[in-house]
């Protein structure tokens, strides 16, 4: 039996959804993986980027999540990679580094 819970299919797009310039389909896969059981995404991007924030919550909406975003000035120490999660029951909090590479 299969154990694995990592959906085959990412959500269908929506007709007005934006082209993605950051979110890539690998980076997809992981947050749909990791946020299976949640129900609300607080979105926090590390400093500025003008995709990465409208096109990460714009995915996480047409994926179901109630989605709440913020904007970071800098973090110490940085993170090492472009995603980290950490959870509270049905919440998580999601930080964007887009300076770190995929």
């Amino acid at each position: 039996m299969d154990s694995d819970k990592t959906p085959k299919t990412l959500p269908e797009p929506q007709d007005d959804a934006p082209e993605l310039r950051f979110l890539t389909e690998p980076d997809a896969r992981f947050l749909i993986s990791h946020l299976a059981s949640i129900d609300h995404v607080t979105v926090r991007v590390l400093g500025e980027h003008p995709d990465a924030g409208p096109e990460v919550t714009a995915f996480l909406r047409a994926s179901g999540y109630e989605v709440r975003q913020e904007t970071l000035g800098r973090m110490v120490p940085p993170p090492l990679t472009r995603f980290a999660l950490r959870y509270q029951g049905k919440t998580a909090t999601l930080t964007v580094a887009p300076a770190v590479p995929s």
